[in-house]
């Protein structure tokens, strides 16, 4: 179980600001999302990948009880365009996408201008090679929008670049962005990306949902309340749910975990994290409980030893603290099995000799 505690810090280093809030036009309207999402779905899905990738964006990215806006649309488009299909297929796409929402109008009462929504099919992707190169585009888009109530650092990683707009009251918006923009009206403009939520103590923020990348094709949105997760995960290009459930315990869902960990120590410290906390404490009891001698403590440590080993490479790796602690706590197993088999062959008087005679071999 994930406790709470109120002593999360940031990591303090030096970043070059940086912000991707997206300014765009659009109305709120009386039709909420599920309704749309279930015009989608009685369209004929076969072989259409635009209009299949639109369905299953909208029947399973958001909730379908929030207003649907002409913003969700754009969001549906923006993070299309960052697969290679989509930047190769945009005619396609843009076509599916106004004709649906043309044929969804004319049953619901929603109109939207011709600036509400993005017409990708004119928008030209362009992939920055250079971080330095995307940072400058970027901090020469975001420099001309008033943003100064927002503090802006940013994380270089190895897929991109990890945003952090930090609020006066502390709260974040953590979004990870790939190194990719378009041109819109004569001026380069980055993909927004995914993006979390914290409070001002650095724990998710509650009914949000949230977005992260959980594999090379495959993004994951959820929504957290207290240790509880409902999360589904979308892959490929034609957003296919491949993971879902409801109320899970964040701690029980290692695919979302561990994503969001990695993501975590670029810029919380991780001596702050809880989660951090009670790994480095269940080592040292497993270490105290050996040293008991207790037969039955055997068990419990060989199982925070293992989690510790699984946690250092799938989240932690390098991390010196938890390398020692379950270095020191792999040589104090070895010698408490080794105790334990030396009494149990004590215990039951094993003699070489007087094992069981082999059956005679017969032709």
């Amino acid at each position: 179980m994930i406790h709470h505690y109120n002593h999360k810090r940031l990591l303090t280093k030096t970043y070059i600001f940086l912000d991707s809030k997206f300014n765009l036009s659009y109305h709120l309207l009386v039709t909420c999302t599920r309704i749309f999402a279930q015009h989608l779905c009685s369209q004929n899905l076969h072989d259409h990948f635009a209009r299949t990738a639109m369905a299953n964006y909208f029947h399973n990215y958001f909730n379908p009880e929030k207003e649907f806006t002409a913003e969700m649309v754009n969001d549906f488009l923006l993070h299309a365009l960052e697969f290679t299909y989509w930047q190769k297929n945009k005619k396609e796409l843009a076509y599916e996408v106004h004709s649906q929402i043309d044929a969804f109008s004319k049953n619901c009462r929603i109109r939207f201008s011709e600036n509400d929504l993005l017409r990708v099919d004119r928008l030209q992707i362009v992939e920055v090679e250079q971080e330095n190169e995307f940072i400058q585009i970027a901090d020469e888009f975001f420099t001309s929008r008033d943003f100064s109530d927002l503090e802006i650092k940013y994380k270089r990683l190895d897929d991109g670049l990890l945003a952090l707009h930090i609020s006066p009251n502390g709260s974040i918006k953590v979004q990870h962005m790939k190194l990719l923009t378009f041109l819109q009206n004569g001026q380069l403009i980055p993909l927004p990306g995914l993006s979390i939520s914290y409070n001002h103590l650095l724990e998710l923020q509650e009914n949000t949902t949230h977005q992260i990348r959980t594999g090379p094709f495959s993004n994951t949105s959820f929504s957290y309340m207290g240790t509880l997760v409902n999360y589904c995960s979308l892959k490929g290009y034609i957003f296919r749910k491949s993971e879902a459930a409801e109320s899970r315990l964040l701690e029980k869902v290692p695919h979302l975990l561990f994503p969001l960990k990695r993501l975590e120590k670029n810029f919380i410290d991780v001596h702050s994290d809880p989660f951090y906390l009670s790994l480095v404490k269940k080592l040292e009891r497993a270490q105290e409980m050996l040293e008991t001698n207790q037969k039955e403590y055997l068990e419990l440590a060989l199982g925070a030893y293992e989690q510790g080993r699984m946690l250092i490479e799938e989240v932690f790796k390098g991390d010196k603290l938890l390398e020692l602690l379950v270095k020191d706590l792999g040589r104090q197993l070895i010698t408490a099995w080794q105790l334990k088999q030396s009494n149990s062959a004590q215990s039951e008087k094993v003699i070489p000799w007087q094992s069981p005679t082999p059956p005679e071999k017969k032709l």
